[in-house]
């Protein structure tokens, strides 16, 4: 699968599991969501780049819970004919489906954002803070932590835009 979709299937599973660890108890566990996520790409993923392909997943995902609510079982990729089975409460999945229908819908905003500091928030509060309390997903140096941008003139590698310098080159 990682072969399939340029090595970014194995980063989009990791930021898959972070999202769920950041805001979800114990159950379901990250091996379910990894699942799910195996079945998006398989089902054909869309998304060229890391940001893309990440939005689209938890969306899949999101859809994916939503139907497991519903009753549905979800294939084990590894067993032909099985099903996998978790250990959750019919509330814990129900939260699931819900947090990350929000989530997911976050994520699609943020990558619609045209402000790159707002969607950078965005992003950092979809993938939440790591085992050590510290943020996941580190704001740009042109960017404050609440999501707005520092003032001054700080150019950063890729910028489309610069400020205009003395046009003295020597």
């Amino acid at each position: 699968m990682n072969d399939r979709y340029d090595n970014l299937y194995v980063p989009v599973v990791k930021l898959i599991r972070q999202t769920r660890r950041a805001h979800l108890g114990k159950r379901p566990g990250g091996l379910f969501f990894e699942i799910l996520a195996y079945h998006a790409f398989n089902a054909g993923l869309s998304g060229d780049n890391l940001p893309n392909l990440y939005v689209n997943g938890l969306r899949a995902v999101a859809e994916q819970l939503a139907v497991v609510v519903g009753g549905a079982d979800v294939v084990d990729p590894t067993m032909p004919g099985a099903t996998i089975s978790v250990r959750v409460t019919e509330l814990q999945m129900k939260t699931a489906a819900s947090r990350f229908a929000e989530l997911a819908a976050q994520a699609e905003d943020a990558l619609a954002e045209d402000e790159r500091c707002r969607a950078a928030a965005a992003f950092r509060a979809c993938l939440g803070k790591g085992g050590d309390e510290e943020w996941v997903f580190p704001m740009p140096v042109d960017c404050n932590e609440d999501g707005s941008a520092k003032a001054g003139s700080v150019i950063v590698a890729g910028d489309r835009h610069v400020p205009a310098g003395d046009r003295r080159f020597a």
